[in-house]
């Protein structure tokens, strides 16, 4: 090789070496992305499969507190069914018979009630026993149900006394049957505020920062957060959002949407990993989530150190490979 050739010659591996270091690095941050997106992926779906068991087991324990104070009910009214009451369903001033009011304010204590109502078929108040037993017009129309309706509604949570509408009720309806057990004679009111109902919802079995679990039903074009939120102040039953703002979870689950959801925003503005089961046996669903920044965070964060270790290696191997190139054109010009 001419010597006048050599310093074109060193300039074109050098230029080599650069384009194959470019390639080395653009392939390596290629791969490491791939990587971590592959364990972005299995992250979301192990926290899916988490939040499904989450939901599963709130709607499980919400089914069964519900089912024993329908159980409740039931007892009360099978009660109130038999000979000693039908005689004061037939005369419409007297009080209730002390047999029958003793067992019944007696339950209403054990059991944690706040009250407890009995309605005649009209609708009448014909006993009432406890605190804040007024009916609101929800809690009208739901009785009018029971007196009409096969199988009839049996608890609903709502804003039921007018008096303090800012306190949720959970009121369990029941039917009074006649003496044919086939006539409904009159309406059973049980009245609780469940706030250990509240907390058993919003319990986790791990330390979170931002998982919360939403209770919801869809009334008219709104949807009706039930129960407290675990980072909010409004009290239960007012926060409402439209039905329109269909990338929140709640409004999904008020559309019938089941199942694990992904959603860009939720009613604070943050993405969250979101799972949504139906409470059987109500017109509720129940949406279990957390963010899904404190999902990934960890991986973020290795991310991005493996980012930082990329990209300190590839300019330390750049700079070694300079400082070869310069001493072989050295060792090559002495």
């Amino acid at each position: 090789i001419e010597p006048m050739n050599r310093p074109a010659i060193a300039h074109k591996i050098s230029l080599g070496l650069i384009a194959l270091f470019c390639l080395l690095a653009l392939g390596a941050e290629v791969a490491e992305y791939q990587f971590f997106a592959h364990l972005k992926s299995e992250k979301k779906t192990s926290t899916f499969n988490e939040l499904a068991s989450i939901g599963q087991l709130k709607s499980s324990q919400l089914s069964a507190f519900l089912k024993e104070r329908r159980g409740d009910s039931l007892v009360l009214t099978d009660l109130l069914h038999v000979g000693l009451a039908q005689g004061w369903w037939a005369t419409k001033g007297n009080d209730l018979p002390a047999l029958l009011q003793q067992p019944l304010e007696s339950a209403v204590a054990y059991y944690g009630y706040a009250g407890a109502t009995i309605l005649d078929a009209r609708g009448n108040v014909r006993f009432s026993t406890g605190r804040s037993m007024k009916l609101s017009e929800r809690g009208e129309l739901l009785a009018r149900q029971v007196l009409q309706t096969t199988p009839p509604p049996f608890s609903d949570l709502y804003a039921a006394d007018p008096a303090s509408p800012e306190q949720p009720m959970l009121d369990t309806f029941a039917p009074i049957k006649g003496a044919d057990k086939t006539t409904t004679v009159g309406v059973l009111v049980l009245r609780g505020t469940w706030e250990d109902l509240f907390t058993m919802i919003q319990s986790w079995p791990g330390k979170s920062r931002t998982a919360e679990i939403e209770l919801i039903k869809h009334d008219n074009d709104q949807v009706i957060v039930l129960n407290k939120l675990r980072y909010m102040t409004p009290t239960p039953m007012t926060r409402k959002v439209p039905s329109t703002l269909d990338t929140f979870p709640i409004v999904k689950a008020a559309q019938g949407h089941y199942g694990p959801l992904e959603s860009s925003s939720d009613y604070r503005g943050h993405a969250v990993l979101a799972h949504i089961v139906p409470v059987q046996g109500t017109p509720w669903s129940m949406v279990v989530k957390v963010d899904t920044e404190e999902v990934l965070e960890h991986l973020q964060s290795l991310q991005l150190i493996a980012a930082t270790v990329t990209l300190i290696a590839a300019a330390g191997l750049g700079l070694w490979t300079h400082r070869w190139q310069r001493k072989r054109e050295q060792d090559r010009v002495r």
